[in-house]
């Protein structure tokens, strides 16, 4: 398929790189799965799943120097806190008023 420019197309523009499609696809993870159910601290929460939801990868970072998540030692894989789910109901529903 062309574009404008005559340029092939690599991709369509929401932010997922090519060699995380295989993983995604494979995995499936739920779009919704870190704000459901109740927060438990053992359960590990995947950045490219935050992402998925529309959490920044800026806010990421500050939620990890804040403790809102905890780093552990797979990168991109955090740890909960009791914080967690509250801070993502929050921002995703800032989120959906602004747009």
């Amino acid at each position: 398929m062309a574009n404008r420019w005559n340029l092939p197309v690599l991709g369509y523009g929401i932010g997922l790189r090519t060699v995380r499609f295989a993983d995604l696809l494979d995995r499936r993870p739920a779009v919704d799965a870190p704000i459901a159910g109740p927060a438990s601290r053992d359960e590990a929460l995947a950045g490219a799943d935050l992402v998925a939801l529309g959490v920044s990868r800026a806010t990421i970072r500050n939620w990890l120097a804040e403790r809102v998540l905890e780093p552990t030692d797979r990168r991109g894989v955090y740890a909960r806190t009791n914080e967690t789910t509250r801070r993502i109901k929050a921002y995703l529903g800032r989120r959906r008023r602004s747009s």
